[in-house]
């Protein structure tokens, strides 16, 4: 999440572009792929979104992990001519 200023916060979450506009008291109007979606409380969604952050490295680390393992069957598997 990138604080953009006071109350502008912006993300890149599994290719939606999400930004939050802090708009009264922990409050913020809430923006996907430059739509709004709605009013929400600005702590809980600004948790949220670290939250799905963080599963966005966890998922991209177990694909590339994922490909290695398919690499290293495959390498296995070749026959030498």
């Amino acid at each position: 999440m990138i604080k953009l200023n006071d109350k502008v916060f912006v993300t890149s979450i599994l290719g939606k572009k999400i930004k939050m506009v802090g708009v009264e008291d922990n409050r913020c109007e809430l923006y996907i792929d430059g739509t709004m979606k709605g009013l929400c409380p600005f702590d809980y969604t600004l948790m949220q979104i670290n939250l799905l952050e963080e599963r966005e490295q966890e998922i991209k680390q177990l694909i590339k992990d994922d490909q290695k393992l398919e690499l290293t069957e495959i390498i296995k598997n070749q026959r030498i001519l």
